[in-house]
């Protein structure tokens, strides 16, 4: 959700979560503002939230457009960051597109089910896989 947030904090906050501590300040800010002006990441969430708005608990694996939303939940973003002293855009790539197969509606059922469960979607996983709260939706992230 911080990929494609209008707010230009929750962008420079994501860039700098994603990108190691080794990347300049330069280049979470390239990053940041491709984030910005770029369509990709925003015509891809508005493909998913079109093509089906139950979610995996309640979908139907025999409507095909099920299928391509999850299709599009599973795809891998490749970026690709030209030097900073080149002037180079970044660029990006999806990739891992093969259409999902109905028959692992019950492996996204149980994972969803265990998110949920296990408190992943608001931060209160357990002290022993507990991980940074980067999440857009945690409480504990504070007030925008």
């Amino acid at each position: 959700m911080d990929l494609v947030s209008e707010s230009p904090a929750d962008r420079i906050l994501v860039s700098s979560q994603l990108l190691s501590l080794n990347k300049s300040t330069i280049t979470i800010e390239r990053f940041a503002k491709w984030l910005e002006t770029n369509a990709l990441l925003k015509q891809l969430r508005s493909y998913q939230s079109e093509m089906d708005r139950k979610g995996v608990l309640e979908g139907d694996v025999d409507d095909e457009n099920f299928l391509a939303a999850m299709t599009l939940r599973d795809c891998t973003a490749f970026v690709k960051f030209p030097p900073e002293e080149s002037g180079g855009e970044v660029e990006a790539r999806l990739g891992d597109l093969d259409l999902k197969s109905r028959e692992k509606k019950e492996y996204w059922r149980r994972s969803e089910l265990e998110l949920i469960e296990e408190g992943w979607y608001e931060g209160k996983e357990s002290k022993e896989i507990r991980q940074p709260i980067v999440c857009q939706l945690s409480r504990e992230r504070g007030p925008k």
